[in-house]
């Protein structure tokens, strides 16, 4: 049973049929094609590949990191140990993280970036710190390979920025001198320090800072950023996003970071949590798909009824819960990074607790009577017991977050819930997911008439062709703050009208909290899987498993390319692929992939319908140089090199 819930705000859609066929090619033409198939169906199949992580999770995503061509996994878990999956090139992973890196392997890992920062073949780790919510002095880790291992070159490459709290790391080429250059997004910290930065790298390998944004002019929770056309030039944009100002684009080929989001019409979306730029129409222009979840207060009541689990954002006030049982109690507040066990308060005399975690017996006299305090001044978590009846209270004096789980050894009895979720109208304001289409007249919000409709508690999105029928899906990790959500697949009409599908076999574990979510085709069967992650924020709610899906595929043909930079960047992060067949021309970019706490792999992938080879594919390089191929049989990865002008 749920108590103020925010599903209880949600609309639910209606069972949708997801299989059927269409005969011929996309524009029809190709009446000898096989039929296309729309089909999707994924398996779980994590245990049997070797992906056994588990808990906080908070940054992961795809690489390689051998130069095998084989995409690695790798999970930062927060605070734990992180998790490496290497891969064996026979559907299974290997967990090697205490094979591949330093003894030092703990820290306040957040967002990622894998990609080849020295232009060797092999990708480097370069993970974002959190530096206790940007308070503390720990600093960016940056792992490079060598002989089947990691040294931990952060501080001698000029990567550390010590002391920034990090979001999101950013590889691309700003000055289109071959190598990658990185754009650390960071949170602003409470004294404006280490804000946002751009990192040139030299000729030696070194970075130098070349740039900042400051916190004046910064998103107050900056999340990510990523590269896209926004345009039409194919000269790749810098996207950033960020809570509660939205979307912001630069000239990434700015030194100076130029801001450009007025000058290119960027849609004014008010506090993205994930967002994807791609080509949902295949009109060749880049649209916005942004996910809205909301942080409110929740309260979960467990199906025993002895136990409510309780996650609050308070804003200066106090929400708790009241309760009588017959049993003993035991009461916890997380996460221990913003609360101290001092700040718990017991009974009348206001007695502070040694421990976060309490556990007090339904006659304790120390319990008798509740301890004052004034909302809005005092902070801490007050417990006491008059005439029978127990009050839960967690107070603060300004902004703050708090999960309580309470459980008794007895029913709980004449239960009064004091929390503060969010509205129905805030619900449809804030949670209902955007999709901005890219038209004659600009950008336009069309999600409402093309089957974006529900508000949703969806933390992480990625856009993928999974059935391999020519247009980009859509899939989505969701959660509440409580608990988690069954995740959610959204295929594509080929015109960017969605409609979701129905037991697809990636709805994920109800276990944890869904946090991330990442795209490859692991085994290069030309079938996009899924790595999802299941431990958002904070405990005791993020104790989810890590999941790999294996896309089952179906009968429709594929082409996927890794292009190589010569005289660009290696990872040829800026470029743009036109690739045309069956009478379809669809546009994929090379971004680099990152998104909220996520990277996809940067293999760029095309779904071919029922086409058996490639007419064209045009390569437009981070230079503005041309390279097109003719006559290219599908069902294949293909490598393209850049060759001279």
């Amino acid at each position: 049973m749920r108590w103020l819930s925010w599903s209880m705000l949600l609309l639910s859609g209606g069972c949708q049929g997801w299989l059927h066929n269409v005969d011929g090619g996309k524009d029809g033409s190709d009446t000898d094609a096989p039929a296309v198939v729309h089909t999707v169906a994924f398996e779980d199949v994590s245990v049997a590949a070797g992906v056994t992580g588990h808990g906080s999770t908070f940054g992961m995503g795809w690489g390689d990191l051998n130069g095998d061509g084989l995409p690695d996994m790798w999970s930062g878990n927060h605070a734990a140990e992180p998790s490496l999956y290497m891969n064996q090139g026979d559907g299974t992973f290997r967990e090697e993280s205490q094979t591949w890196l330093p003894s030092d392997r703990t820290f306040d890992a957040h967002g990622l970036s894998m990609l080849d920062l020295d232009n060797d073949g092999k990708d480097e780790l370069l993970v974002s710190a959190g530096s206790l919510s940007g308070t503390g002095g720990g600093s960016n880790r940056l792992f490079v390979q060598n002989a089947g291992a990691f040294s931990e070159v952060a501080v001698a490459s000029g990567l550390a920025y010590s002391g920034n709290s990090g979001r999101c790391p950013v590889a691309y080429d700003w000055n289109q001198d071959g190598r990658l250059d990185v754009l650390l997004v960071n949170q602003p910290r409470p004294d404006g320090m280490q804000p946002t930065a751009l990192f040139t790298q030299g000729a030696d390998g070194h970075f130098s800072l070349q740039s900042t944004i400051p916190t004046a002019s910064e998103q107050a929770t900056a999340l990510c950023g990523f590269l896209a056309d926004l345009n039409g030039d194919h000269v790749l944009e810098l996207v950033r996003f960020g809570r509660p100002n939205g979307l912001s684009a630069h000239d990434a080929r700015s030194g100076e970071l130029r801001d450009v989001t007025a000058e290119l019409g960027v849609p004014a979306t008010n506090r993205p949590f994930d967002v994807i730029v791609a080509d949902f129409d295949n009109d060749l222009r880049n649209d916005f798909f942004i996910s809205r979840w909301e942080e409110a207060s929740e309260a979960v009541v467990d199906d025993d009824g002895k136990g409510v689990r309780l996650a609050m954002r308070l804003f200066g006030v106090a929400e708790g819960v009241r309760f009588r049982t017959a049993g003993d109690i035991t009461v916890q507040l997380d996460p221990p990074w913003f609360w101290r066990a001092n700040e718990i308060r017991v009974g009348g005399a206001c007695t502070r607790a040694t421990s976060l975690t309490q556990v007090i017996a339904n006659d304790e006299p120390g319990a008798e009577g509740n301890c004052a305090f004034t909302e809005g001044v005092d902070r801490g978590l007050f417990v006491g017991r008059v005439g029978g009846e127990w009050t839960l209270r967690l107070a603060t004096d300004s902004y703050d977050r708090g999960n309580l789980t309470l459980r008794s050894t007895e029913a709980l009895e004449g239960l009064q819930l004091d929390v503060t979720p969010l509205t129905e109208d805030e619900v449809l304001s804030y949670d209902r997911d955007r999709l901005w289409m890219n038209t004659d007249a600009g950008w336009k919000d069309e999600g409402w008439n093309r089957g974006i409709r529900e508000p949703t508690t969806c933390t992480s999105a990625a856009a993928a062709d999974f059935d391999n029928d020519g247009d980009l899906d859509l899939f989505m990790v969701c959660a509440t703050p409580v608990e988690n959500l069954p995740d959610r697949l959204l295929l594509n009409d080929g015109d960017g009208h969605f409609t979701e599908v129905q037991d697809f076999g990636a709805s994920g574990s109800l276990l944890g909290r869904g946090d991330s979510v990442a795209v490859a085709d692991y085994d290069r069967d030309g079938f996009v899987d899924l790595f999802v992650t299941n431990g958002y924020a904070a405990p005791p709610f993020n104790d989810g498993p890590h999941q790999l899906f294996h896309n089952v595929g179906n009968t429709n043909h594929w082409l996927e390319i890794d292009l190589v930079g010569t005289t660009s960047n290696h990872e040829a992060i800026g470029s743009t692929a036109l690739v045309t067949a069956g009478g379809l021309t669809q546009m994929r970019e090379a971004g680099g992939g990152t998104h909220y706490m996520a990277q996809n792999f940067g293999r760029l992938h095309f779904g071919l319908a029922g086409a058996s080879k490639v007419d064209h594919i045009e390569v437009i390089w981070p230079d503005g140089t041309h390279q097109t191929l003719d006559d290219v049989a599908a069902d294949q990865v293909l490598t393209v090199p850049q060759t001279a002008p």
